[in-house]
């Protein structure tokens, strides 16, 4: 396991380093309200996805026309996901937070209003409107997960995390379930105008959280490794060295000054440059060693991830002839088994033993789950090897979110869940891009088990090359 390193001298303690009697979850008034905010628009979003997917399914029949959209979301991602989560370490975290859930809602309006219109929306239209939409949600997404840590402790973020976890799945598997049922009744600009509402809502859940700001450590660096203490010492040495000749007064300034160089704080009010906390995200993402593992882990896993999630919509409306109905109760069962093994993981909590082994054979045994799934050949036959998917992915992708909670520090939780969103966002668009094309030229069940098969060699590969993550406790 990887063991975070004790305070530095004259370090002040926070979030992560100081944990006295902390609040149960129940009584914490902030985790309730941020809670109660994340669950509702988690709800809301669902209708909007479901509405989306069978909108462009329907209107132009094609997989590579959804991919686009998705591929959209990634290359914002991308773009703009490290910028996202410096601002939420450099901005009071609930502003950010209150500024994207007004944005979302004005923009998901918006969609709602167009899609009541009696003419086809312009495909390129709704796509630019769809990408503001998930600029909206960029910002929001890593000031949301960098203030779970600084409201709950170091001891409750496994806790608190998987009843994050489980209300986000629980929340998804009713609202697909349902979605699919109230768009046949209301329409899709109906259930669209419904996640709309949800923003407003959340909008007034955020405002009455109060701040969502850690104290900064003095230097956070020096928590991934002595490097840093190493240089300064290192200097301190040829200080003094050079002022032999000198008195011992000036002798005992230098090392006062060397002192001060490794432990002050930032004079009050004394601020990096926005490019220097960006870089300082994109260090210690690659300086901490189950950091950097994760970095190219999860990117990785997404490359197959997300367009095996897209194949399972096309056989499901090609393939299946899925009704509405089915369609959502199939988008409802990879939360449903995700919720199933979150639960499993709040359950046994603190005890939780090998947690490294239980993310690589999560990471195993999906290749094998997907190459079922592609000889299915109905909808109701389908829907338990989906179920048993999200049980899987569970325990390859929740374990590393608590994991580096844990592990990063809370003033940098922004900027590090940022950098992976930037990079969640290269490989999947590649992968969505060329699934879809080799979809619509042939059929989508033998991709869907060349996938399998690759997920399960890239799964044997990142069990040799990643011990920082097999090896974690």
């Amino acid at each position: 396991m990887i063991e975070p390193l004790p305070l530095q001298a004259g370090e002040a303690p926070t979030a992560a380093t100081a944990d006295t009697k902390p609040e149960p979850l129940v009584r914490n008034r902030r985790f309730l309200l941020l809670l109660a905010s994340y669950s509702i628009t988690t709800f809301g979003n669902t209708f909007y996805s479901i509405a989306l997917n069978l909108w462009v399914l329907r209107t132009t029949g094609s997989a590579a026309a959804m991919a686009g959209f998705t591929i959209a979301s990634l290359l914002i991602s991308f773009a703009l996901g490290s910028v996202a989560g410096t601002t939420a370490d450099r901005r009071n975290r609930r502003s950010v937070m209150l500024a994207a859930d007004l944005a979302s809602a004005l923009l998901v309006l918006t969609a709602a209003l167009l899609l009541a219109l009696p003419e086809t929306v312009p495909l390129p239209f709704f796509l630019i409107l769809h990408g503001l939409i998930t600029v909206s949600g960029l910002f929001q997404s890593p000031a949301y997960q960098a203030s779970v840590s600084v409201i709950v402790g170091p001891s409750r973020i496994q806790q608190a995390v998987g009843l994050l976890n489980l209300s986000e799945n629980l929340c998804r598997t009713f609202g697909f379930a349902a979605g699919g049922i109230l768009i046949a009744a209301i329409g899709a600009s109906g259930a669209v105008l419904i996640d709309g509402l949800a923003f407003l809502l959340s909008y007034l859940l955020v405002l009455l959280t109060g701040s969502l700001q850690p104290k900064p450590w003095a230097s956070p660096l020096p928590r991934t490794g002595q490097r840093q203490t190493a240089e300064a010492d290192e200097a301190l040495a040829e200080r003094q060295t050079a002022a032999g000749a000198e008195s011992s007064a000036v002798k005992m300034a230098a090392a006062d000054e060397a002192a001060a160089d490794k432990e002050a704080p930032p004079e009050p009010g004394v601020r990096r440059s926005f490019a220097g906390d960006l870089r300082e995200g994109f260090r210690f993402a690659w300086e901490h060693p189950f950091a950097r593992a994760v970095m190219v882990i999860l990117p990785l896993l997404t490359l197959f991830f997300m367009p095996s999630m897209m194949l399972t919509q096309v056989m499901a409306v090609q393939v299946w002839q899925a009704s509405s109905a089915q369609f959502g109760l199939m988008e409802a069962s990879i939360p449903l088994g995700y919720m199933a093994g979150s639960a499993v993981i709040v359950f046994f909590g603190s005890s939780l033993r090998h947690r490294g082994r239980l993310i690589m054979a999560g990471l195993l045994a999906l290749g094998p789950a997907y190459m079922l799934l592609s000889r299915c050949t109905s909808a109701l036959s389908a829907i338990p090897v989906i179920l048993l998917i999200g049980f899987l992915f569970a325990f390859a992708t929740l374990l590393v979110q608590i994991i580096l909670r844990l592990e990063v520090p809370p003033e940098l939780q922004g900027r590090v869940f940022g950098v992976l969103g930037s990079v969640l966002g290269i490989a999947p668009s590649a992968g969505l891009t060329v699934v879809s094309v080799l979809s619509d030229r042939w059929s989508p069940q033998p991709v869907m088990a060349v996938l399998g098969g690759l997920l399960l060699l890239f799964a044997l590969a990142a069990q040799a090359a990643c011990p920082a993550v097999r090896r974690y406790r």
